[in-house]
């Protein structure tokens, strides 16, 4: 009603894309006062996108220029559909979010889009050095880049409740999504593991949902977490013929323990932040006849407690192309 004493339109929200919160409101712990009459109002739809800002939400809307065609609303669609070939930010709806301020199974996340400025990019000066880089330790805002659109979208908040507590980087957010079954597919870059000064590529897939089972039986929680992966050969800078089946159990074998690191990180991270927002708890409550039962378990404080044991099953499927001799 008060911008419709300036505007001579009718407002109307049910074409809404996005709903942005500033990391400064998602940190006060008021997400929720914001987020419960958004909830409530028909005309907001529970498709809609939920992101974190680094900064001011205002400033990322002004940044909001389309770079294909004239619509920013289409623009920003096609942005938040890479997420699923990326894997650096996850795909969370307000249901998604509304759901995990309410859940007693899991705690809510969302993506985190940021402006960059540029500053990150540096033309000039000293080479940054030889350390490899896998390319997604970056955080929101400040990836080394340039061009015309300034924004980008990458890594993932953590919430207890209705308050954040942490944030994942691209790599921390790709393990993540593998341990909630919504990793789709990713470019990955290794150290070769028998030249470790050079890099192989690999175009990797989930073949299938990861394998959970939960107990609750004794004093802490037990985990056992499985990961499916296929993957695709891209580039070895090496030379070396990986395609022989001892050079390729070797690569296989280097990459599962990579992810297998990564996601241990990653849950001991999540402990320390006392935030499951690996999903465990879904499967855990199937553990408990009644709701009763359950809730007096108190998953969101048992999860820091539990035992979780990791393992990883890869393949590489497919060698890539390469020119006869």
């Amino acid at each position: 009603n008060m911008l419709n004493t300036s505007l001579p339109r009718k407002l109307n929200f049910m074409h809404a894309q996005i709903i942005l919160f500033s990391e400064e409101l998602a940190e006060s712990g008021l997400i929720n006062e914001y987020i419960a009459p958004i909830n409530r109002f028909r005309e907001i739809r529970k498709t809609s996108h939920v992101f974190v800002v680094k900064g001011k939400a205002y400033d990322l809307m002004k940044e909001n220029k389309p770079f294909i065609g004239n619509l920013l609303s289409k623009s920003f669609q096609l942005l938040i559909k890479e997420g699923a070939m990326t894997g650096y930010f996850p795909h969370v709806t307000l249901e998604n979010f509304s759901e995990g301020l309410k859940s007693t199974y899991h705690q809510p996340i969302a993506a985190i889009a940021a402006v960059n400025n540029g500053k990150s990019f540096i033309e000039n000066g000293e080479p940054s050095g030889t350390e490899f880089k896998t390319g997604g330790e970056y955080s929101a805002g400040r990836i080394p880049r340039t061009g015309d659109n300034k924004i980008e979208i990458w890594g993932t908040a953590l919430f207890v409740r209705d308050t954040m507590v942490g944030e994942l980087d691209g790599d921390e957010t790709r393990y993540l999504l593998l341990a909630r079954g919504e990793f789709e597919r990713g470019f990955f870059t290794i150290q070769d593991p028998q030249k470790p000064e050079l890099v192989i590529s690999l175009d990797i897939r989930s073949s299938r949902e990861p394998e959970i089972k939960v107990t609750c039986d004794g004093s802490k929680p037990i985990i056992r977490l499985n990961v499916l992966l296929d993957g695709d050969l891209l580039a070895v800078q090496s030379g070396i013929d990986y395609e022989k089946p001892e050079h390729k159990e070797l690569l296989e074998q280097a990459f599962r323990q990579i992810v297998k690191d990564g996601i241990e990180k990653l849950i001991n991270k999540c402990k320390d932040l006392n935030t499951d927002a690996l999903l465990f708890g879904d499967y855990a409550v199937k553990n408990f006849l009644t709701i009763n039962d359950w809730e007096s378990y108190d998953w969101n404080n048992r999860f820091k407690e539990a035992d979780i044991t990791v393992n990883v099953e890869f393949a590489i499927r497919r060698t890539g192309t390469q020119a006869k001799n």
